[in-house]
């Protein structure tokens, strides 16, 4: 079979109790399924093992806390094609933020994903006659039209960082911790295009937090990392999305957590991450994630998500700019994925 068409066909089966269901209130598992795409190419290429590390423009998806680790007043953007090639994707996803910081008051972002899907076959309802079926079915491949779909996603995020010094009662061992926390208000919108002419809405809200640490504040040899633990709960109050025909449907709560570790290597002007995260929604999923960057210039990365292997690389070009690329193994098409993030506070005015 034709990947372009066994692509579809996955995509509408993932859709049609969505959109012809009419059986009220149900926990679809596939609704808001575009949410669980992974965004940011840095943590595409750590094997989507972010959660715990979310420092950059991407930190909306995997926690929001994560906003409150970002300086200054970032715009990020990245280009996906999914399951083809840069030229001819099968579908396409995209992202576009704004990140900034306030002194006091934390961090607030401003994000848009979009997930779309071109020429996708219409074929006519046919009833369950064997004769009706037969010809409609001729008729219906003859003389199918196409239609497109687009799935939206429009975040809010607001986070802040909190200091925490603990007293373990032992000599120097006073210990301060960084706390982040966040939340995202998000607003769902997914459309069909003519002749389907269907569309949802839904509003949701994710949480989440992350404790730092500096290993070195146990230790009197000033030679360790930075320990992190992050914590996100997605779709706090299990997203609803209303159809225009009043069916609704629910998207559950889910759960992600991990740990991240980075250790510098002076001797060399080098960093390294290793990262690790586990989320629960229908299944529970593990991700880890290494990283490589040599003087704050370039980066390497590779990972696995359940058992799909990531690879990646970022180019610091100069103060403020990144662009990463990140390619991932899968039976449908390796997706490449190519993103851009600038730093307005690198301008000097």
């Amino acid at each position: 079979m034709n990947r372009k068409i066994l692509f579809q066909f996955i995509f509408l089966l993932s859709l049609v109790s969505q959109v012809n269901g009419q059986i009220g209130l149900n926990k679809a598992r596939h609704a808001g399924s575009y949410l669980e795409i992974p965004v940011g190419i840095r943590a595409a290429g750590l094997g989507t093992a972010f959660v715990a590390v979310a420092d950059d423009g991407s930190a909306f998806h995997w926690n929001p806390a994560g906003a409150a680790l970002t300086k200054g007043k970032l715009i990020s953007t990245e280009y996906s094609s999914l399951y083809g090639t840069l030229s001819d994707p099968l579908s396409t996803f995209i992202h576009t933020g704004f990140q900034m910081e306030f002194d006091k008051l934390g961090a607030v972002s401003l994000n848009w994903v979009r997930l779309s899907v071109d020429d996708i076959p219409f074929l006519l309802e046919v009833g369950n006659d064997p004769d009706t079926r037969k010809t409609g079915s001729a008729l219906s491949l003859n003389n199918r039209s196409y239609f497109t779909n687009s799935q939206d996603a429009f975040y809010l995020t607001f986070s802040r960082n909190f200091t925490q010094v603990i007293d373990f009662g032992w000599q120097f061992f006073k210990v301060p911790y960084q706390i982040p926390v966040g939340v995202n208000v998000k607003y769902l919108r997914q459309s069909f295009g003519a002749p389907v002419n269907a569309t949802s809405t839904g509003l949701g809200v994710d949480a989440g937090i992350m404790i730092i640490t500096d290993v070195n504040d146990y230790s009197s040899k000033k030679i360790w990392g930075v320990l992190s633990f992050g914590l996100t709960v997605n779709d706090l109050t299990n997203t609803i999305i209303t159809w225009q025909n009043n069916t609704q449907f629910s998207i559950p709560r889910s759960l992600i957590w991990g740990t991240a570790y980075k250790q510098p290597l002076t001797f060399i002007n080098s960093e390294f991450l290793l990262s690790y995260q586990s989320s629960v929604r229908y299944e529970t999923e593990k991700a880890i994630g290494v990283e490589y960057t040599y003087d704050h210039t370039y980066s390497i990365r590779a990972g696995s998500r359940n058992s799909e292997l990531t690879f990646g690389a970022g180019l610091f070009l100069f103060e403020g700019l990144s662009i990463d690329y990140a390619f991932e193994t899968h039976d449908l098409g390796n997706p490449h994925r190519v993103g851009v993030s600038f730093n307005l506070e690198s301008l000097k005015w």
